[in-house]
């Protein structure tokens, strides 16, 4: 995991844990920390945890992970979405040579 990866998690975690938005409600106020609510217990704090996390993976999918094949039989002639000299796209070269 980089730094990055790893900042834009907290970021959507502190998101769900202090900020209201649709289908969320917060449970801790952004500036001063404190609970909202007087009965705040751990599991509505890994709900917001577990739905912060959802939200970062989705950003932290790569936009190029979903590749298309165009083939011609039997003999792939393009791969669309991988640039090339990527280690993405040495891996598949690999896998088309055998």
């Amino acid at each position: 995991m980089t730094n990055n990866e790893r900042n834009l998690i907290k970021k959507k975690i502190l998101k769900c844990l202090t900020e209201d938005f649709k289908g969320n409600q917060a449970i801790f106020d952004k500036k001063e920390g404190w609970s909202v609510f007087c009965s705040t217990d751990l599991t509505m704090v890994m709900n917001a945890v577990c739905k912060g996390l959802e939200m970062a993976k989705y950003e932290l999918i790569p936009k190029s992970s979903n590749i298309i094949l165009t083939c011609k039989n039997p003999k792939i002639t393009k791969i669309v979405g991988i640039k090339k000299g990527t280690k993405a796209a040495k891996e598949m070269n690999k896998l088309f040579e055998k």
